[in-house]
């Protein structure tokens, strides 16, 4: 009879932890799910910052013409008054103003070609992006189903360790379930250890030999005077 509720016991022990391992598992999918979105989401936000740095390279493009329009026309007024300067100081004046200007039209051309530069590079950089995010987009999509797929596999797992759990609690002692749901929620869910080396398992404090004897007859439930568990020997 002791026999048999340390064998229950035991297989109980060990359809708890993998209960316990498959739920774990299980909780991380939704969060391996999350991580596959957020990286997606995050390399649309670059494409569409991309693409809004273009527009707004553009419009600074756009901008610039008008700047240099203006510069190009002071440019050529003040060669018109240069020529009709009368005396030396309005002729210097006017020389200043336009190399003042020259140097602004300068100035204007190069942040142009700069700008040309930034669109033309950001505009092949958004192409590549995109061909990029559609094979993210698939990519994600598949593992995101086979995670699903995974999920309910070990959900089904689950289940049936649940369904074998209902049947080894209804063919153990009432008291002896109780003492074992006692022993898990102090122990931090293991309540049955197996004696290894001479040693607890779980504490890996030293087992008597005498002890060990007294488990192999399987006339009594033992327990380790140091963690409290139940004591097996699995042969």
């Amino acid at each position: 009879m002791v026999s048999e509720i340390i064998k229950l016991l035991w297989e109980l022990q060990q359809v708890d932890n993998e209960i316990d391992y498959l739920s774990k598992k299980a909780n991380q999918i939704p969060e391996k799910i999350k991580g596959l979105n957020l990286y997606l989401e995050q390399k649309v936000k670059d494409l569409e910052q991309k693409k809004a740095d273009v527009i707004n390279y553009k419009k600074e493009y756009k901008l610039a013409e008008v700047d240099l329009k203006t510069c190009e026309e002071k440019i050529a007024q003040y060669q018109i008054q240069l020529y009709s300067a009368k005396t030396n100081e309005q002729y210097k004046a006017f020389l200043k103003e336009i190399e003042s200007q020259k140097k602004l039209k300068s100035e204007i051309e190069d942040r142009m070609i700069e700008l040309l530069e930034k669109i033309e590079s950001n505009e092949e950089d958004i192409k590549q992006k995109e061909k990029e995010i559609e094979i993210i987009k698939k990519d994600t999509q598949k593992k995101i189903e086979e995670l699903k797929g995974e999920e309910e596999k070990i959900k089904e797992e689950i289940r049936k360790r649940e369904e074998r759990r209902k049947e080894l609690i209804m063919a153990l002692p009432t008291n002896y379930y109780s003492i074992y749901e006692k022993i898990k929620q102090r122990r931090n869910g293991i309540a049955v250890a197996k004696i290894e080396n001479e040693t607890c398992s779980i504490c890996f404090n030293p087992i008597p030999p005498q002890i060990i004897i007294e488990i192999r007859k399987n006339e009594k439930i033992h327990y380790c005077d140091y963690c409290g568990r139940i004591l097996v020997v699995i042969e």
